[in-house]
């Protein structure tokens, strides 16, 4: 009904059976009432030849409740359906009742799209002279650099002991010391990325970061994922659902849905996902807590004087 992520092998194949219009209805069963477990089951009643009104539309029962007591277990088999109770399963699937236990909805309600978000980097750069070795340690290209240009390192950094500056500056920084040092040096995006992990410092505050060409560098650590129901405008659901908590969020439309045979190569996975309990789910009101905490003051009033019954 559920396990798989967008994309997944049990995504697809209900994915398949979606656009194949195979799936007619699925019935949630009992909990117990098998010999050999007592986990909910459901039947799927599948069909390639649906009536024309019941194309494109999946029925939903929910017929957990139906079932009686047995009069004596037998393994993990409790209950057990009866032959009035069988019948009513039977008639709403006949005749597509659309009730409180049953509903017929369109597949694509069982569908989304998955689109990944990203946010800008927001980080300062603070050199720390106690870490300008950590930079020899970042990567190999840089463990393997000369001991003239190590020292030619050493010394710039070394100057600016202390300073802080924007998420731009690493490339400046790189920019100057390529002047200085011998062949055979770093490249400019190994070195980049040394200064970048040595002494870089994530602050909410700084401004988003940049590549001297003026493009936006996004935070590995801040992508996210977002379910965006099948056929709502990404737009829209960003408006309400992601930017007044991330109000710097983007969608990354080079992540598209384009791998394997179903796929359609536009933004955002296809994911698929049957949920009962959105249809199904009944509230239950807690109990009042001041009648929880009386009971429990009654249990310790019944511990303690069964203690001092027990230590006569």
């Amino acid at each position: 009904l559920f396990n798989g992520d967008a994309g997944s092998g049990p995504s697809n194949i209900r994915r398949w059976l979606f656009e194949k219009d195979y799936i007619d209805c699925i019935v949630k069963l009992p909990t117990e009432i098998f010999f050999r477990t007592g986990i909910s089951t459901y039947i799927w009643i599948l069909s390639n030849k649906k009536p024309e009104g019941r194309r494109g539309m999946i029925q939903l029962i929910d017929a957990s409740d139906k079932r009686i007591p047995l009069k004596r277990n037998l393994g993990n088999k409790r209950y057990e359906i009866s032959d009035e109770q069988i019948d009513w399963i039977t008639r709403t699937y006949i005749d597509g009742h659309d009730h409180g236990n049953s509903v017929i909805v369109p597949a694509s309600e069982f569908m989304y799209r998955q689109v990944t978000t990203r946010r800008p980097l927001r980080m300062c750069i603070t050199i720390d002279k106690s870490r300008i070795d950590d930079l020899f340690e970042s990567s190999k290209p840089m463990k393997n650099l000369s001991e003239a240009n190590k020292q030619v390192i050493r010394d710039y950094f070394a100057e600016h002991d202390g300073e802080t500056w924007n998420y731009e500056w690493s490339y400046t920084a790189c920019k100057e010391l390529g002047k200085l040092m011998d062949k055979p040096k770093p490249t400019g995006d190994q070195l980049q990325k040394a200064i970048v992990n040595v002494f870089g410092v994530r602050d909410p505050e700084a401004d988003a970061a940049r590549t001297p060409k003026g493009n936006t560098v996004y935070d590995p650590e801040s992508s996210d994922k977002e379910n965006i129901p099948y056929g709502m405008d990404f737009d829209e659901y960003m408006a309400t659902e992601v930017l007044p908590y991330a109000p710097d969020a983007v969608i990354d439309y080079k992540v598209k849905d384009d791998h394997g045979p179903l796929q359609d190569g536009q933004t955002g996975v296809v994911g698929t996902n049957i949920s009962f309990n959105r249809y199904f789910y009944k509230y239950e009101q807690p109990r009042d807590p001041q009648d929880i905490a009386a009971e429990i003051l009654d249990l310790e009033d019944g511990i303690e004087d069964f203690m001092k019954e027990f230590l006569k």
